[in-house]
């Protein structure tokens, strides 16, 4: 039984002739194509390319040295359906999420990994990606060739103004294929077999072991440090970067919930950070450096935000917050409104007396709505009174009443302020009144505006019940009834 692997097709875009645009491979409607200047009479290594993927009912999405969709600059990284855009060390990088990956290099070479339900699916320079060598070279018009001009030829589109003069030798040649066996070394530290012609100018001398070397790398096996070796293809990166043969296609962030492309291709090479670091905001961070993001806005290390109760630190690029239990808060207004604790909202009039809320548990206190008709025909129903009972003693209750009057221990009305070792009750304003109590309990009462407000501190979560609800965080049970 054979088993077809994904396969990694390699297009070197400096080769051939200068096509304005040349398919590397097509697949139903879909296309990606690579765009050599018109313009370009100059070695096929310096050349301004850009690399375009066109899917059926979408525009063109175009890579040179930014990347457009339908003509407009989009940031990377960027999403469009199921093809996400990124750039990492010098590298555009696109995966399609069941289709392919590619990379581009921003100069002469394109990797294109296909997914394995794609097996014999393409066409163009990329070949039919069927696992036979011998009929890649097929040409748009269904002749297999083993004309190499003639099959790249066929899959040009819109043809140049004029005609290059780069030198054909170096284009349609392999040099190795003319040097003596004199002429061909080992450099037995990197068990790399090389071809050397004095006549190959050095951009062309490393672009051949670039190529070579990132070859080894998709295989599994980078060549780390070769290029010490060649001092002409040394390549130096701007501080504080440095030059690494295979860099993870989804390096360690400092956002752990930002998107990657998690790559079929096994790394890439380029300027990046010194391994232990995190480029971060053009910068190299250490990852114990590393900001936190806060609603979009990001935050030094060190930085502190309050969450409700709760405050957060940010430390190695995570929130580390307190977890403090939050007071919660009921509300009563209108005719009549009501939101629970854990925030479910419902309507209900009627003209009785309710149990606002309670403890499920200690009985430590009970909080009672008495609402009656009101409005111009008598059809709704508004809040009478509210009354705090502790410990079920009628010596430790206090009611509001909507007349205005406030009565401690059932039967006494009492002037504001007012304060014994059980309640404080005071104006808050020139509508609320407050009451307090040392258990974590808080009354404010708008007898004029019909609004009731019911706040408790952390204590009680878990512990209440009525139709303020249950204060556990989940809505669906705030209409537990016992």
């Amino acid at each position: 039984m054979k088993i077809h692997l994904p396969v990694l097709m390699v297009v070197n875009v400096s080769t051939e002739s200068c096509a304005t645009a040349v398919d590397l491979m097509q697949l139903d409607q879909d296309a990606r194509q690579v765009n050599n200047d018109p313009e370009c009479h100059s070695s096929p290594y310096s050349c301004k390319r850009s690399v375009s993927l066109f899917f059926s009912g979408d525009e063109q999405i175009k890579m040179s040295s930014e990347v457009t969709y339908k003509g407009f600059r989009i940031q990377l990284p960027y999403v469009i359906g199921n093809l996400h855009i990124q750039k990492l060390a010098g590298y555009f990088l696109v995966r399609h999420q069941y289709a392919f990956t590619l990379a581009w290099d921003g100069t002469s070479a394109v990797y294109i990994k296909m997914a394995p339900e794609y097996l014999g699916k393409t066409h163009g320079l990329c070949g039919n990606n069927n696992a036979i060598l011998q009929d890649d070279l097929e040409t748009s018009y269904g002749k297999l060739t083993d004309d190499v001009t003639e099959f790249v030829e066929s899959w040009q589109e819109n043809p140049p103004q004029g005609t290059p003069n780069w030198d054909k030798y170096l284009l349609n040649e392999p040099p190795c294929l003319t040097q003596s066996h004199e002429s061909l070394q080992v450099e037995n530290n990197m068990s790399i077999f090389i071809c050397v012609r004095s006549a190959v100018d050095n951009a062309t001398w490393c672009r051949a072991l670039t190529e070579y070397a990132r070859a080894c790398a998709q295989a599994g096996k980078p060549l780390h440090g070769w290029r010490m070796y060649f001092q002409q293809c040394v390549i130096t990166c701007a501080e504080p970067l440095t030059y690494n043969e295979c860099i993870s296609c989804c390096p360690v962030s400092c956002h752990q919930q930002s998107q990657c492309i998690d790559s079929e291709l096994p790394c890439i090479d380029g300027c990046y950070c010194p391994d232990g670091l995190i480029y971060e905001n053009e910068l190299c961070v250490k990852p114990m450096d590393c900001p936190c993001d806060y609603h979009g806005s990001l935050f030094e290390m060190g930085s502190v935000v309050y969450d409700d109760c709760n405050n957060c630190t940010c430390i190695g690029g995570k929130w580390i917050c307190t977890n403090l239990t939050c007071p919660a808060e009921c509300s009563v207004s209108g005719d009549i409104h009501f939101m629970t604790f854990d925030g479910r909202k419902y309507t209900f009039q009627a003209t009785c007396q309710y149990i606002l809320a309670k403890s499920r548990t200690s009985g430590a206190f009970t909080i009672s709505l008495q609402n009656a008709p009101c409005g111009q025909n008598q059809d709704g129903s508004c809040i009478q009174s509210i009354s705090l009972i502790l410990k079920q003693d009628p010596k430790r209750q206090v009611t509001l009443t909507h007349s205005g009057d406030v009565l401690v221990y059932d039967q006494y009305k009492i002037n504001l302020p007012y304060a014994d070792e059980l309640f404080e009750i005071r104006k808050l304003s020139s509508v609320f009144l407050q009451v307090k109590t040392h258990i974590g309990l808080q009354i404010l009462y708008d007898r004029e505006g019909l609004r009731l407000y019911l706040q408790v501190d952390g204590q009680w979560k878990d512990d209440t019940a009525g139709l303020c609800g249950t204060f556990n965080g989940n809505t669906e049970d705030d209409f537990l009834y016992e």
